[in-house]
Formats: structure tokens, C-alpha cells, sequence
């Protein structure tokens, strides 16, 4: 009778190591893809979908979702205005995920092409993901529009052991030369 139990307790710890490990490749799977998502919206100036991907304190440090929306519209149009166009933006791999109270949060490097006056500008920054609810749905704040101190009153749940590396000089060339 022992011995039922015990392989009944050895096929359970099995699984549940198969069913963990299979959730912890699924997660940066997903983290990625969504963030992935976001900046597709952002380059299609899909407002509401971006929206969707905005933390709700962030939306809230902004005036709520209707000020955050006419921001992102004055934003694009002054862009259009000056002749700024976003060429191209690149998501890198999710850290490791660190667990805070009841979120779950992340870095994403993002590197950033844009297009202005005859140049290109690469900008290399990090995203933080967070999520609420298990890793379901990711949150995305780019570090290079929050700096620390103001990330830190927006946002006080950021876990200090999240390791969000320094922002780089952005790289500046003629549009006719690859970047160094």
C-alpha cells in the first residue's frame, strides 16, 4: 500500500515539475509577444490598443485614459509636423521574473529607429513588464519616458532587486550609412 502511494507521489511531483518548467518557458514567450504587440500599435498609431498595454498607475499619473490619449495624439501629429517618423522598433528577451507582492515583473531592452531630418536615430532603452495577474496580461513602461524618480512615485511597487540598466547615448548617422 506504501509503495502505491509513494509512486502515486512521485508521478504527481513529475508532473508538477513538467507543468512548472512548461509555465516558466511560456512566460518570456508571451511577455515578448505582447510587448511585441504594443509597439506594433505604437507604429500604427493604434492608440487604444497601446492604451491597453499602459500600466493603469501610469495612465492615472497621466490624467486618465482620455488626457493620456489626446497626449499620444499631439505627440504623433507633432512627429508628423517636424517630419520625425519611428522606423522600426526591435524587443530583446525578458529577464528573469522577479515577484513582487502580487505582480510579476521583468526588463525587455528595446532598441528604437527613428527617422529625422535626413538621419537615423537608434535609441537603445529598457521596458519593465508587469503583470497582475500571473503573467497573463503584461504591463509596458519604457525607462527612457520614466526616469527613476518619477517611475519610482508613479509606480512604488517596482521591485528593488529589478535590475534596469543605465540608458546609452543614442546613436545618430546619415541615413545613407549603416550604424556604428
Amino acid at each position: 500500500m506504501n509503495r502505491i502511494y509513494s509512486l502515486r507521489a512521485g508521478w504527481i511531483g513529475l508532473w508538477l515539475f513538467f507543468v512548472c518548467s512548461a509555465m516558466a518557458q511560456v512566460a518570456p514567450g508571451l511577455i515578448k509577444s505582447q510587448a511585441v504587440d504594443m509597439t506594433r500599435a505604437l507604429l500604427k498609431k493604434d492608440n487604444k490598443t497601446f492604451l491597453t498595454y499602459m500600466h493603469p498607475a501610469v495612465i492615472q499619473a497621466g490624467g486618465g485614459s482620455a488626457k493620456v490619449m489626446q497626449m499620444m495624439d499631439t505627440m504623433q501629429n507633432t512627429m508628423i509636423k517636424f517630419g520625425a517618423k519611428v522606423k522600426k522598433i526591435t524587443i530583446g528577451n525578458p529577464s528573469a521574473i522577479v515577484k513582487e507582492k502580487s505582480s510579476w515583473q521583468c526588463t525587455l531592452p528595446q532598441t528604437t529607429i527613428l527617422e529625422f531630418m535626413g538621419n537615423e536615430i537608434e535609441a537603445t532603452s529598457t521596458l519593465i513588464g508587469i503583470s497582475e495577474d500571473q503573467g497573463k496580461h503584461w504591463y509596458f513602461i519604457d525607462t527612457s519616458v520614466y526616469q527613476e524618480k518619477q517611475l519610482k512615485k508613479i509606480m512604488p511597487s517596482i521591485s528593488p532587486t529589478l535590475v534596469i540598466p543605465k540608458m546609452s547615448p543614442p546613436k545618430v548617422r546619415p541615413m545613407n550609412q549603416a550604424i556604428q
